[in-house]
């Protein structure tokens, strides 16, 4: 993600976001607010609204773990308007996850950084081998490397040869100058994070069960770091949701694979 203001961050303001959302800073959570009727384009539009929107938790989890809410055909994320909406001000950087769920948007779990230092607090990759992230190994050079941003935006390094230590001595001897290095930067003010290279905690994007007819839609959704299974259907108008922290993640799926072949098994019989 970029840093600094978007074009569409500039056109909106905290006084319309407030119009739209309230925020909780301790839950991290979005609902969506009454409004006025001129905001729609009939009271029917507007009644809907309100039967099936205000006070309901609002935002839409990507595949890349974070929380996006729409307004005006734009998108905008939820950890962006949070510092919005408590500073009153977008942020000029990037917006941290402190524990590296990006759906967690509770005000504590945020911070204001720069591009290096949102760095510091990474997810170890998937293709890391070594089980340290910033250590890893050149098949071609057979060389155990060390590797992370010091403060000036300089690149540090270390490497040991396989042939010349042995492997594993090699690959200690890397991830030793790693954590060093670590130590050494945390002291003068890096930042780097106990978390840094651990795995992440964002829930798996899964994507959404449908029928032929696409009028009732089942999926497994995050919103604020709490996990549901819902079932949408009326054309995404009506929902139900079960909570994965209440029922367990079995028990949820089961709930809602419930409703959602009985709701199914409506629309066939219908014919809707």
């Amino acid at each position: 993600m970029t840093s600094g203001t978007s074009k569409a961050e500039s056109k909106l303001t905290l006084d319309i976001a407030k119009e739209l959302w309230d925020y909780d800073p301790t839950e991290g959570t979005f609902t969506w607010k009454l409004r006025d009727k001129e905001h729609f384009r009939s009271e029917n539009h507007w009644l809907k609204y309100v039967e099936s929107k205000v006070g309901t938790l609002c935002g839409t989890l990507t595949k890349r773990g974070y929380i996006v809410l729409g307004y005006d055909g734009s998108q905008y994320y939820a950890h962006r308007l949070a510092w919005l909406f408590v500073t009153g001000e977008w942020p000029s950087e990037y917006i941290d996850h402190i524990n590296r769920d990006k759906s967690d948007n509770r005000f504590d779990n945020l911070r204001v950084v720069s591009s290096g230092e949102n760095s510091r607090n990474v997810s170890k990759s998937s293709r890391n081998t070594s089980g340290q992230v910033g250590v890893s190994y050149c098949d071609q050079t057979e060389i155990w490397r060390a590797r992370w941003s010091n403060l000036d935006g300089t690149r540090g390094y270390f490497g040991r040869s396989a042939r010349k230590w042995g492997f594993d001595v090699a690959k200690l001897l890397a991830t030793e100058a790693y954590e060093k290095a670590m130590e050494e930067l945390n002291q003068r003010g890096a930042g780097y994070t106990e978390g840094h290279g651990l795995p992440t905690t964002t829930p798996k994007f899964v994507e959404p069960i449908k029928t032929d007819k696409k009028k009732v839609h089942m999926g497994r959704v995050a919103s604020y770091g709490k996990v549901h299974w819902r079932v949408q259907y009326d054309n995404g108008k009506k929902s139900k949701m079960f909570s994965v922290n209440k029922y367990g993640e079995e028990k949820a799926r089961e709930l809602a694979q419930e409703v959602f072949d009985e709701i199914s098994k409506l629309y066939t019989e219908e014919k809707l």
